[in-house]
């Protein structure tokens, strides 16, 4: 462990603990396996094993986010069972006249808002914290990142609950940017290109909430693609004025202008309806 190192580090995350007596195993050491698979995955997954111990060694906000995603999402996977121990007879539950056993539906909602909180530690460290790391920009973890629409795993996750098949938000950004993949592909062969696709998925994992044009268009591409995976119906008129929104705007995507896929929205391929034309029509 290198982020959460001591029972100490770990209550400072922890809600509602009460102090353990002299003799008595501390969470840390109840949950260390716990802590450890999350560190673990947590490294493996979004920080880089380069990175992780240059930010567990600075008191920063990238090492405080860090350990919430540790802490909480640990603690959700140990909370069902911290109250059961192993006898010779089988599993009993540890009992306390001063405290009743919580009820599962307590269970469920402490899970649901320790994952809340992980949630909101792995945004604030994914889309604004980890991008000043210059070795992590250059991750394998930063390219997936970059490499969908679909960054936010708060944000997404809620504009998409219509599609997303699970209440676990970090496996819903996964289920998310899956489905929507063959769309990202389809759009980016057809309307966008791939040189100004790879920019705009870029520009919204490294400045998700800025409000720059080029973030606009990002999330208006992303909007068709959630239409399009809410109806199943590809959205041509609003991609249609996407394009247009481009090409009015040159300068801004040079990349786009000498895309293959701009030879499809040029002019001598558009059908114009002229009074001379034989199939004219008001």
């Amino acid at each position: 462990m290198i982020f959460i190192t001591n029972n100490g580090l770990l209550m400072q995350f922890i809600p509602n603990v009460i102090e353990s007596v002299e003799g008595e195993t501390p969470l840390y050491d109840k949950i260390l396996p716990q802590l450890t698979a999350t560190e673990q995955w947590l490294i493996d997954d979004i920080v880089n094993g380069e990175v992780a111990p240059m930010i567990a060694s600075e008191e920063a906000n990238k090492c405080l986010y860090a350990r919430t995603v540790i802490a909480c999402e640990a603690m959700a996977r140990a909370v069902p069972a911290l109250d059961l121990v192993l006898t010779p007879n089988g599993y009993g539950v540890v009992s306390n006249s001063n405290v009743a056993p919580a009820s599962k539906e307590r269970v469920t909602r402490l899970q649901a808002m320790l994952r809340d909180s992980r949630d909101k530690a792995l945004d604030l460290l994914l889309l604004k914290e980890l991008k000043s790391e210059i070795h992590w920009r250059d991750s394998d973890q930063a390219r997936w990142l970059r490499s969908s629409y679909f960054v936010s795993v708060l944000k997404d996750t809620e504009a998409a609950k219509a599609v997303v098949q699970t209440d676990d938000r970090w496996e819903g950004l996964l289920e998310l940017r899956e489905k929507a993949r063959p769309i990202e592909q389809a759009i980016a062969e057809k309307w966008i290109g791939q040189a100004l696709t790879a920019r705009l998925m870029a520009t919204l994992a490294s400045d998700y909430f800025g409000s720059s044009d080029v973030v606009a268009l990002a999330k208006a591409v992303r909007t068709a693609i959630l239409e399009e995976l809410i109806s199943g119906k590809r959205p041509v008129k609003n991609l249609d004025r996407i394009v247009n929104y481009i090409r009015d705007n040159a300068s801004l995507y040079p990349e786009w202008q000498s895309d293959p896929v701009a030879e499809l929205f040029a002019d001598k391929w558009r059908f114009q309806n002229k009074k001379k034309s034989p199939g004219y029509f008001f």
